[in-house]
């Protein structure tokens, strides 16, 4: 069984070294910068995701292909659900016109653009809103899970598991958003 995880592993860094031709090294990646704004109807979260992006995904927003990063969100109060919500951004690079097309599903979003940089910084920004009647709570917990999927790769005809790149962690961030008199 665990010879089995780690024959996965290798193939995956295989077929990634393989694609890209580059030598794996991987991303810490997490979510920092939290901060919320609450009103008597919703609630809205920033974040940002750090550390993400950086090794082997200029490459990878290269390809043509449709990039997912997936995320999942809720929030509860002791234990019961009181919302959750699950959206991707979508990145493509687009070779005809030299540009990506940035597709942020939460916030019905599309942009273009052929600056790396502003890319980045655009995919690394989160907000989030709740559509929440406050008036039985005073405080939630809020949690953020950041993922990459597994996607086919045409080039070497291999499926590759893009959390590799996050050196298999998802990027989790629990907060508490307290509230009063709202």
């Amino acid at each position: 069984m665990v010879g089995s995880f780690f024959d996965k592993v290798y193939h995956g860094l295989l077929g990634l070294s393989l694609l890209f031709m580059t030598s794996y090294t991987g991303n810490d990646a997490r979510i920092g910068k939290f901060s919320y704004y609450v009103s008597e109807q919703n609630i809205i979260v920033n974040c940002q995701i750090e550390n993400a992006f950086e090794n082997d995904f200029e490459e990878i927003f290269l390809s043509g292909i449709d990039i997912p990063i997936c995320f999942e969100t809720k929030l509860t109060s002791k234990k019961l659900k009181i919302a959750k919500e699950e959206f991707e951004y979508h990145i493509r690079w687009i070779s005809k016109n030299e540009h990506w097309e940035v597709t942020l599903e939460n916030q019905d979003y599309t942009f273009y653009t052929n600056d790396y940089d502003f890319l980045i910084e655009e995919i690394s920004k989160i907000k989030i809103k709740f559509d929440v009647d406050l008036s039985e709570f005073q405080e939630l917990d809020f949690e953020l899970k950041a993922s990459l999927p597994k996607l086919y790769i045409p080039s070497i005809k291999k499926e590759v598991d893009l959390m590799l790149l996050w050196k298999l962690k998802s990027p989790t961030l629990t907060k508490k958003i307290a509230f009063t008199g709202v």
